[in-house]
């Protein structure tokens, strides 16, 4: 499941998750590898750290963000460094669920994240670059925010329709970046259909949006090529890129 920070047509709700959305890429619920670790044996320093300036004193550490299960947001900590993996290339974490969150294989100062790979029951995961705007990221990425912190992780951007997904993978993944504007990620297509809620997946060319109950539903996505079949062909609220869904 993936719920955006926005609300969906002309009553909106308003910006800023108040929690943590169930998505993989926060790891709730989901399973990479078998270490035998365990939360205890997850080295976190809780003092504070800045993911963008990687200060943690310790030079066998990084600042890594990690879930503070109390307040269930993002918080950023000086964490044990358990890997090399470059810029761009394939990670795991080392524990399922919150626990693993931070604790990955990425080389200082990357993360360990399935923006822009989202597969919801085999996570493919990619170290992407920490940034607190959109021009600290490549052509064709955004910094996408997190809730809890003032810092995001860039992740290739993709177009509604377009060719720039692979594999089977579908660009109809609309996150919010730092800006609280819409981009496009691509993302394995699940099984929900238009209409109904976000639990497990939606099929392709169906994108995941927050409703003004507070729900989140898949919403199929359209334009002048690509028509509704019911409904109307409306403007997402909050889509800088004019980005437009079947709405009744």
């Amino acid at each position: 499941m993936r719920i955006v920070f926005f609300a969906l047509g002309l009553s909106l709700v308003g910006c800023g998750a108040k929690s943590l959305p169930a998505q993989p890429d926060m790891a709730l619920g989901t399973v990479d590898f078998a270490t035998g670790l365990t939360s205890d044996d997850l080295a976190v320093t809780p003092n504070g750290c800045s993911t963008l300036q990687q200060d943690c004193s310790d030079p066998n550490q990084k600042c890594n963000l990690v879930v503070d299960n109390v307040k269930n947001v993002y918080a950023e900590a000086c964490v044990d460094l358990m890997g090399t993996k470059a810029l761009g290339e394939t990670c795991m974490r080392a524990a399922a669920g919150n626990d693993g969150v931070g604790h990955d294989n990425c080389a200082k100062p990357l993360y360990c994240s399935d923006y822009g790979s989202n597969n919801p029951t085999n996570p493919d995961r990619h170290c992407r670059k920490f940034c607190s705007k959109n021009s600290d990221c490549a052509q064709k990425e955004a910094c996408l925010s997190l809730v809890g912190i003032q810092v995001g992780t860039c992740a290739p951007t993709c177009t509604p329709f377009g060719s720039d997904c692979s594999n089977g993978l579908n660009c109809s993944d609309a996150l919010g970046d730092v800006n609280q504007k819409y981009a496009y990620l691509c993302r394995t297509p699940g099984t929900g259909k238009e209409g109904a809620e976000c639990t497990v997946g939606c099929v392709q060319d169906t994108v995941c949006l927050l409703s003004v109950n507070m729900k989140s539903y898949c919403y199929k996505l359209c334009n002048g090529q690509h028509p509704c079949q019911s409904g109307t062909c409306k403007a997402i609220a909050g889509d800088v890129n004019n980005g437009t869904v079947c709405q009744q």
